[in-house]
Formats: C-alpha cells, structure tokens, sequence
C-alpha cells in the first residue's frame, strides 16, 4: 500500500463484519495534511465502526491503513497514539472526580520519558518533565479557554465544558491527526458555532489534521474540506461540500428508513 506524500492517512479496502453483516465494506481514503475531512452517512453506515477500525479498537478484517508513513493495520490503540492519532468519542471519556488540569495532565503519560524509579524518588528529571508536561497543559487550557476551570472537578463543569475538556484531553497527546466522533451532539446552535471555530483553529493555528463524524450539517459544510458519505458501510459519495450536497445517492441516503446506529 502507498500514499501520496501529501497524505496522513490512508485507507485501503477496509472491511470489517458483525454477525454476517458487513459493517464497513471495502472502505477507501485518502486524508491529506492539515485538511478537515468528514465522514457523514445515515444511522447505521458505519461511521464509528470506522473510526474504532482507524484507531484500533477495531481490528479490520480486510484491507490496510497507513498512517504517518506507518502501516497501522494491525497495531493496538496506545501504539497508533504513539504515532500522533488522539480521539474523542460519541459518549464523554473523563475521570469525572478529578481536576480538568489533571484530566489533560493524565494524556500527557505517553511523553513521560522518566523511569519507575525516577518517579519513585522524583528527582529533578522527574520534576522537570512534570513541569513542562504541566507548561504544555496550560497552553492547551488558554487555547480551549479553559483557564478558569483548569482546577474545578469535571463532574461539577456543564456538558459543553466537559466536550470541551474531552476536546482537551486528546489535543494533550500532540495529535498530528484529531479524531472527532460527533463533537457537536447535545451543543446548542451557539455552541455549536463556536466549536466550528475551534476546529477550524486546531487544524489552522495547530497545524492539525481533522478527521471528523458528524450528524450537523450545516456545521459539516461550513468546515469542512471533503467530505465522505458512507450507506451500509460503503462509500456513496467523496467530494467538497458542494458536490455532496448536489449528489441525488445522498438525498436518496439520507431520506431512507435506518433501524440501527453507526
């Protein structure tokens, strides 16, 4: 498998099935660096099966991925972390009883470099990397305009600041590919907007790449570079937001009947 060097991700063939049904169906694409690409489709086409796949929940039974010039296809979460792929998920992921810095702070193990014993004794090394680690979790807060929060309890936060700390925590990773499994469900319409700018920030001012599901089109199509249409696990659709808005399948899609979830 081969990408093109303007790419960060690409699938290849993905398949992936549950009980005789194909959840994800030959699945191929192409994400390029620092572009914001969705992946949209109907109640059950397969949109978070394909992000567990990318991400490695998942382990596809067909196909390949290539990420950052690493062939991924078979390698667990915390090693395609390793890699620069953070991820937020449809349901919040936090340690409710703890701080919103230590939330971040959590993230920031995988650039700990210091070794048990470092930790057990914390000698200087161990307190400098804490410090930077902590350095680096402060920038993240006053991007996300989380300072104010920075040392309340998420459980006592409202819902959209705890998006927004979940948000946080991935971004803590030093992602060089954002995973966003629908960041705009249970937002108000203001709310909503101002993610959009969010977003559109990370990939501008952060310089990363946005691989996003998303059920908000009018967010969808205001942000987004290309955009994916997936039915019954397969690709319906690829092109900019105007073509897809154009496109008849997706109409046809999108007004059809779905008794299951992605």
């Amino acid at each position: 498998m081969k990408n093109s060097m303007n790419s960060i991700l690409t699938l290849q063939d993905i398949s992936i099935s549950f009980g005789g049904i194909k959840a994800v169906n030959q699945l191929s694409l192409d994400v390029r660096n620092q572009e914001i690409f969705a992946i949209i489709g109907p109640n059950g086409a397969g949109k978070t099966t394909a992000f567990n796949i990318i991400s490695g929940l998942y382990r596809a039974q067909a196909g390949s991925i290539l990420f950052s010039g690493t062939d991924i296809t078979n390698l667990l979460p915390h090693q395609i972390a390793h890699l620069g792929m953070g991820r937020t998920f449809q349901n919040l992921e936090l340690f409710t009883l703890m701080s919103v810095e230590d939330n971040l702070m959590a993230a920031r193990h995988m650039h700990t470099k210091t070794n048990f014993w470092n930790e057990l004794i914390r000698n200087k090394k161990v307190k400098d990397e804490e410090e930077q680690n902590r350095k680096k979790v402060h920038e993240i807060l006053s991007f996300l305009n989380l300072g104010e929060v920075a040392n309340k309890k998420v459980t006592d936060l409202g819902f959209p600041i705890q998006k927004r700390v979940e948000l946080g925590r991935a971004l803590a990773l030093e992602p060089k590919l954002l995973l966003l499994d629908e960041p705009a469900a249970g937002l108000n319409f203001v709310e909503t907007a101002e993610l959009s700018e969010l977003i559109k920030s990370i990939r501008g001012d952060l310089g990363i790449t946005v691989l996003l599901i998303e059920h908000d089109m009018s967010m969808v199509m205001s942000i987004s570079d290309r955009i994916i249409v997936l039915d019954y696990g397969k690709e319906i659709c690829l092109g900019v937001p105007e073509e897809i808005q154009n496109d008849a399948r997706v109409v046809e899609a999108y007004l059809g009947k779905r008794d299951s979830h992605a």
